[in-house]
């Protein structure tokens, strides 16, 4: 019987010196992912107001950094279910689990919702390319232009 309590005591030592620390370490990591999506994604913009013809999704890359920040957060505050002491703690915990949880929901269906979008478009201009579309509407704008250009 002592053995067991030995063992419960050197186990939940080890909880109380050692979870804050891996709570401490996710949280670090989770803000790292968020400032360094950020500042990726604000370079990215940066450099597509100078050259309108980069394609970046920037929507894509910050949502991305975001969700992934979000769950390092959220795995923090999970792990720190171990080491609560009392009932408001665990409401507290709770409501923010639950915030964290519908803001990677509401993250993950925005960046679905761009993804489609994109690909629609892509879709779009591969079928007008396959159709022949593309080189007559690029003749007709460009005959147009003429035309305006001889008119003035």
């Amino acid at each position: 019987m002592e053995h067991a309590a030995a063992h419960s005591g050197l186990f939940a030592g080890i909880i109380e010196n050692f979870v804050p620390e891996i709570i401490s370490i996710l949280e670090i990591i989770g803000i790292l992912v968020i400032i360094i999506g950020a500042t990726k994604s604000f370079i990215y913009y940066l450099i597509s107001l100078v050259n309108p013809e980069k394609n970046f999704r920037l929507k894509s890359e910050l949502g991305s950094a975001l969700s992934l920040g979000l769950e390092f957060k959220m795995g923090a505050e999970i792990l720190k279910t171990v080491i609560i002491r009392d009932i408001n703690e665990i409401w507290i915990l709770g409501a923010i689990i639950l915030l964290r949880a519908l803001l990677t929901l509401i993250l993950h269906f925005e960046m679905k919702s761009e993804l489609e979008h994109t690909e629609d478009a892509h879709e779009l201009v591969s079928d007008i390319h396959r159709s022949g579309l593309g080189g007559k509407l690029r003749a007709f704008l460009s005959g147009k232009e003429q035309k305006e250009s001889k008119d003035e």
